[in-house]
């Protein structure tokens, strides 16, 4: 009898034992329902930027253009030039607009001339004794009988010019550029002319006597009755040009 009612009182031990366990289940939260862990960095900042956002490449600019050379007016030009005395005050006329001006005459001893554009010029009869024309542009000047002795001109241009009768005795001209330039009758004693390129001249009875023209272009030149038997000439380039017995370079 008191085992039967020992084993009785088991049973309520036992529900309220499954009861405890079924609350604890329940208030325990399923896998699914547990909220994803929060990432410490933003998504914004996981992400590594791209290149584009990172690095703005420089938009490509089109080559700035040369610049024309800035040149001195024409006016305040031939102001300094009248305002000159030579040889006690010399000319300053470095990088002059002189296109076409009438110069006849002129008086430019020991002129400062570099880089002036005279293209077109009439500079006849001129007296430049000692100018510094290096880089000048005198291409279709006219200096018939002008007075160029000791003048200092490397690079300076005389396409097309006419230089008849001129006077270069002892001038500087190295690497200047005289082609299809008009030059009879001039003179060259003691001038200067390596590497200038003389191609297409006419030197119809120049003297080139004493005058250094190594490694010059006389590219299709007129020589004809020229005197060159005391000039340099080596290395010259005399490719079609007309020796002074009017025939052409062999």
């Amino acid at each position: 009898m008191n085992e039967h009612r020992r084993s009785l009182g088991i049973f309520p031990l036992l529900a309220i034992l499954c009861a405890a366990l079924v609350v604890q289940a329940c208030e325990q939260p399923s896998a699914a329902t547990l909220p994803a862990p929060t990432a410490s960095i933003s998504a914004e900042a996981s992400v590594p930027p791209s290149p584009s956002s990172s690095v703005v490449a420089p938009s490509p600019t089109a080559p700035a253009p040369t610049a024309e050379p800035v040149l001195r007016s024409t006016a305040s030009c031939l102001r300094a030039m009248r305002n000159s005395r030579p040889p006690s005050r010399l000319a300053d006329l470095g990088s002059c607009d002189l296109r076409g001006v009438d110069l006849r005459r002129e008086n430019l001893t020991g002129a400062n001339l570099w880089k002036a554009n005279l293209r077109g010029a009439n500079l006849r009869g001129a007296n430049l004794f000692g100018a510094i024309i290096s880089d000048a542009n005198l291409s279709e000047a006219n200096l018939t009988r002008a007075d160029l002795t000791g003048v200092y001109g490397p690079n300076a241009v005389f396409v097309g010019a006419t230089l008849t009768a001129t006077d270069l005795t002892r001038a500087i001209l190295s690497s200047a550029t005289f082609t299809d330039a008009s030059m009879h009758f001039v003179t060259f004693y003691g001038a200067s002319l390596a590497y200038a390129d003389l191609s297409g001249a006419d030197l119809f009875q120049a003297d080139l006597n004493g005058g250094d023209f190594s490694s010059a272009k006389f590219i299709g030149t007129r020589l004809t009755g020229a005197k060159i038997d005391g000039a340099n000439l080596s290395g010259a380039n005399l490719r079609g040009a007309t020796m002074p017995n009017g025939l052409p370079h062999e």
